[in-house]
């Protein structure tokens, strides 16, 4: 790792006496308070004594500036492998790196709802089929995924519905299921008559009192569907 060499004790001494010898604020100065007049000392007082207060402000800077320069590079490290950096710090820019990690973030953004909005409900997988049974506030697609599993692809859209009894259901659809890149006749609507059993298997064993989230994957030749560790209902899938 590379450092950063900063002033030692005695360098920072040599210009803070420095910059105190250039102030002259500590020179020696005639002393007015007395003169002598026909042989006699007169004692003069002042009656308001002027202070050279733009040479203590002066020196107060620029001992200020030191101070800053000295704890700014104790607090910053160059960064090596595998090491974080630690500073002192507010960034005013954005790094190039950050913008287009923000760049990529908003591509996949535009690309996912892209493909939200070109999406095809068919009557079998349609949020009317699936929840009819629910009393349902609002239903929509907030998620669309693209497996591969044991040889097959598939599309997984995550359904956000809300019943007006405040309980929302994150529902996973799986749809488009292929076997090695072949369209699999009625998989699709099969899995969605089964998703449609498993819903209320669920509801029929837990109540519709909170939350729920039923996800799916295929296992082998089986697709299941399950919430949290039990599973609530599987489809044999073919392979032609």
């Amino acid at each position: 790792m590379s450092k950063v060499k900063y002033p030692d004790k005695e360098k920072i001494r040599i210009q803070i006496d420095e910059i105190l010898d250039k102030s002259e604020l500590f020179d020696a100065t005639e002393d007015k308070s007395s003169t002598y007049t026909n042989d006699k000392i007169v004692q003069l007082k002042p009656v308001k004594q002027h202070l050279p207060v733009g040479k203590y402000i002066s020196v107060a800077a620029a001992i200020a500036a030191i101070v800053i320069f000295v704890i700014s590079v104790k607090n910053y490290q160059t960064v090596g492998r595998g090491e974080q950096s630690r500073t002192s710090f507010v960034p005013l820019a954005t790094s190039s790196s950050e913008a287009d990690m923000h760049e990529s973030t908003a591509e996949e953004a535009t690309v996912k709802q892209s493909q939200i909005s070109d999406m095809i409900i068919e009557d079998y997988n349609s949020y009317e089929m699936l929840y009819s049974k629910l009393n349902v506030m609002s239903e929509g697609t907030i998620n669309i995924e693209n497996r591969t599993e044991y040889g097959y692809t598939y599309s997984v859209r995550t359904d956000n519905v809300a019943t007006r009894n405040n309980v929302v259901l994150y529902i996973d659809v799986p749809y488009d299921i292929k076997y090695n890149d072949k369209q699999l006749d009625g998989m699709d609507e099969a899995a969605a008559d089964t998703l449609k059993q498993v819903i209320q298997t669920y509801i029929d064993k837990n109540g519709l009192n909170s939350n729920i989230k039923i996800s799916c994957y295929i296992m082998n030749n089986s697709l299941e569907f399950y919430s949290g560790d039990t599973v609530y209902g599987s489809l044999t899938l073919s392979t032609e």
